[in-house]
Parts: structure tokens; C-alpha cells; sequence
């Protein structure tokens, strides 16, 4: 994270101010990218963690990157099968989300994550407030349907 934040940092030289709002959008959208990049750099075969051979139980006792904050929230109202279930789930949900096409996923974030409404979202995309509502509505639809098929029966 902290490698994130400094590289932000350091392409804060090429934002230029207009609003909030759109200084929340290229925040969030810079860090999204970095995020991603490192995460394709991880996964690359020949460092995939996943060939490595661990110790079970200290792969279980391990917290992976942003998911720790999620996860002691979670420890604080939920028992250790609601624990599990509960990263069953976002590991469904990411797993969805990174299914959807490029211009879901940035509508959803924008919306849902970044918190724009969709004159605001209209303005940094270049689209008029239906199309952002009705992308959204496509998007949401279609990534409740992807996470209906990952559950059993679905």
C-alpha cells in the first residue's frame, strides 16, 4: 500500500485540479491501476504464489493486502464460519468483477466505490447522465448474474 501511495505521489505532478470529484475519480483510478499492475506482476507464472509449497496453517493465519481491514471488521461481529464465508464471498465478488468489461467495472467503481453521482460520472466520461444510468444498470445486472453462477445451483 504504502508503494501505491508513493506513486501517486509522485504522478501527482500531472493531475491538474478542476473539483473534487474529479480529483477523487483519477485518485481512485491511479491507485486502481497500480493496484492492478502489481497484482498482474505477482501472478506472472513464474511467481505465482500459488506453485509455492507453505505450511498450511500459516498460509491460513496470513492476511492478504487490503482484505485485513475487511477481515477484522468482519472478526469483530462474526463467528469463524461466518469468517470463512464472508472471504468466500469477496473472493467471489472480485472474481466477478474482474469478468465484467472494462467499461463496467468503471462505472461501478465511479458510482458504488468513488461515491460520483451520475452527472458527475456523465462529466468525467464523456457521456450523458442516461447512458451512465443506463451502463450502470447493464453493469450491476450483469455482475449479479455472474455471482448467481458461482453459487452452487446458480
Amino acid at each position: 500500500m504504502q508503494s501505491v501511495c508513493r506513486e501517486v505521489l509522485q504522478d501527482a505532478g500531472d493531475f491538474r485540479y478542476t473539483s473534487e470529484a474529479h480529483f477523487k475519480h483519477w485518485l481512485f483510478t491511479t491507485a486502481m491501476r497500480k493496484i492492478a499492475n502489481r497484482y498482474e506482476y505477482y501472478r506472472a507464472d513464474k511467481r505465482d504464489p500459488a506453485k509455492e509449497v507453505r505450511d498450511r496453517g500459516a498460509r491460513e493465519r496470513r492476511i492478504v493486502g487490503g482484505q485485513a481491514q475487511l477481515y477484522k471488521t468482519y472478526q469483530s461481529v462474526c463467528g469463524p464460519g461466518e469468517l470463512v464465508a464472508a472471504r468466500e464471498q469477496i473472493a467471489a465478488i472480485e472474481e466477478a468483477f474482474a469478468k465484467l468489461p472494462e467499461n463496467y467495472r468503471d462505472v461501478i467503481l465511479l458510482s458504488r466505490i468513488v461515491g460520483l453521482s451520475s452527472a458527475e460520472i456523465a462529466a468525467q466520461t464523456g457521456r450523458n447522465e442516461g447512458a451512465v444510468r443506463t451502463l450502470l444498470s447493464r453493469a450491476l445486472t450483469k455482475l449479479s448474474g455472474a455471482l448467481r453462477q458461482t453459487k452452487p445451483g446458480g
